[in-house]
């Protein structure tokens, strides 16, 4: 992640060739280090990362950044301490390159820690509301124990299933021996 000034220069940067739109952000992440999605003054959460980043990146100005409110923020669901997502929606007004979404994605991600992921970006109505256009929720409190085998295991676990890419499954690989390493301790 980058530095004060590093990210102050970025976000004062970001109206600079961008066009500002709503979008759709797929996110994922191990919740073993956070206190939840949801921003919390004080507290490591998601949001903090994914809002930071995003400034990081350009998405979100100088003058926006710090607000959720100014960028029509909006998440599906929120998460606990220690809880992990693997298809969280937040939709946000953000600065995009004019590369497109990919890019954006591609930026924000290189600011996240390892676990968290921006999946995708998608341009959405200017009245979307992820909480609202939320249809259905999944959630999911059993865990398989070949889960809890070694990185290499659980990747191959995944990709046999079918379940997510290669990406989400290390971050779920590397969430579950995060997880062990702490119940250890």
């Amino acid at each position: 992640a980058g530095g004060g000034a590093d990210a102050a220069a970025a976000g004062a940067a970001g109206a600079t060739g961008r066009s500002k739109r709503k979008v759709a952000l797929l996110v994922g992440y191990c919740g073993a280090a956070y206190q939840g999605m949801q921003l919390n003054p004080g507290a490591k959460t998601v949001e903090a990362e994914l809002a930071r980043a995003i400034f990081e990146a350009g998405g979100i100005t100088a003058s926006n950044y710090g607000d959720i409110h100014k960028i029509a923020w909006t998440r599906a669901a929120r998460t606990d301490k220690g809880v992990s997502a693997l298809g969280q929606v937040v939709s946000a007004k953000l600065e995009l390159p004019a590369a497109g979404e990919g890019r954006l994605r591609d930026d924000i991600n290189a600011r996240l820690p390892r676990d968290v992921r921006v999946f995708d970006v998608v341009r959405v109505a200017r009245s979307f509301h992820a909480k609202n256009a939320c249809t259905g929720r999944r959630y999911v409190y059993v865990l398989p124990t070949y889960l809890l085998a070694p990185v290499a295991g659980a990747e191959r676990a995944f990709r046999d299933a079918g379940v997510g890419d290669a990406e989400a499954a290390a971050i779920a690989a590397d969430c579950a021996n995060d997880g062990a390493a702490a119940r250890r301790d």
